[in-house]
């Protein structure tokens, strides 16, 4: 897994804890962790991001642990087999390169919220996180929410402004590069749609298919509290 070039991640970074690793050898609670700044623990999640689940788990469980400070290195792989879903990626590639990532969650939450909660009945909400119909993105709201986006949040340094048409068309070499990789890390460890349509999670290098088990254990982590971390 340390070999796998997972460009565009969300991380939770462990700068204030402290590198000794004498800290391994204390006594903890279960569901804790050790806040001890090392590449200890990475998770990999595969997700189609043109799926309501998908933006549920990064707007609401994921983002819960990283504000809960859980000493954690996540990583985001999107599943691009779909138009919908290859659209979604490259937004999430141009995002996070010129804006960043907390700047890219929020985004995933306006859609979520817009493009899924404003549209549609509760239950086919739960239906599409179940694993049933898939509900259909409307991009004049996606369109509309990467405006409001732009408009208010400063570009990076070194980063380029682009016309929301445009990300969705010709990919960038860099966005193109990236997309590659996905597909072909997809298919090495056939992380697909068809296999696992809620998506798929990789922890320190042993796979898990998303289902609500696998939610459960990290809203469990969400409710354990952690010490000494910080998200920048």
């Amino acid at each position: 897994m340390a070999t796998v070039p997972i460009r565009c991640t969300f991380i939770s970074h462990q700068s204030p804890c402290r590198a000794n690793l004498s800290k391994l050898l204390r006594p903890m609670y279960p569901g804790q962790a050790p806040t001890v700044r090392r590449n200890m623990y990475n998770v990999v999640l595969v997700l189609d991001l043109a799926r309501s689940s998908s933006l549920h788990f990064i707007s609401f469980t994921l983002s819960r642990l990283i504000d809960q400070s859980y000493p954690v290195r996540f990583g985001i792989v999107p599943i691009v087999e779909t138009e919908e879903g290859l659209k979604m990626a490259k937004v999430f590639y141009y995002l996070t390169q010129n804006y960043g990532r907390q700047q890219t969650m929020r985004f995933f939450n306006s859609v979520l919220s817009m493009c899924f909660y404003r549209r549609f009945h509760s239950s086919r909400l739960i239906l599409d996180m179940l694993g049933g119909t898939k509900q259909q993105l409307d991009w004049s709201h996606i369109q509309t929410e990467f405006e409001a986006l732009v408009a208010n949040e400063g570009i990076t340094d070194g980063g380029e402004a682009m016309p929301f048409k445009n990300i969705l068309g010709n990919a960038t070499d860099d966005v193109e590069t990236k997309l590659l990789k996905a597909r072909t890390y997809a298919e090495r460890l056939s992380t697909t749609t068809t296999s696992s349509p809620e998506g798929h999670v990789i922890i320190n290098g042993k796979y898990y298919v998303l289902d609500d088990v696998c939610c459960y254990a990290l809203v469990l982590r969400c409710n354990t509290k952690s010490y000494g971390t910080r998200v920048s």
